[in-house]
């Protein structure tokens, strides 16, 4: 059986990695959040206003320095007409030609792929 003293220790050894993690995730959602915005077009003043959020959190957000509920992060992914999903997901820039691919109706990336 764990002492209180022995569940505290492995409690905080656990929370000193958490920080940088946690970080890294923020700035990760942030920046997909403003590639989506910038791929609609639409300014940071307009997703502010129609997802009711400060235009100063959102650009919070973006830079990664804010930490977001997940209500508002449904809210700026349905401003910017995307599955909420998709804040989560990396971006294809390079995507292999030979491998031809489309989006599904429930935003899920299908590949096809040649029989060999």
């Amino acid at each position: 059986m764990a002492t209180s003293s022995s569940v505290a220790s492995k409690s905080a050894s656990l929370r000193r990695g958490a920080p940088i993690r946690e970080r890294e995730f923020l700035l990760f959602v942030g920046t997909r959040v403003r590639e989506l915005r910038n791929r609609r077009g639409m300014t940071r003043k307009m997703v502010a206003q129609e997802a009711d959020v400060s235009e100063r959190h959102l650009a919070q957000l973006e830079s990664g320095e804010g930490n977001i509920s997940i209500l508002l992060l449904r809210r700026i992914a349905e401003v910017l007409s995307v599955p909420w999903r998709n804040c989560f997901r990396p971006a294809w820039k390079n995507r292999p030609r030979n491998k031809p691919s489309a989006v599904s109706s429930n935003g899920f990336l299908l590949i096809a792929s040649r029989k060999l």
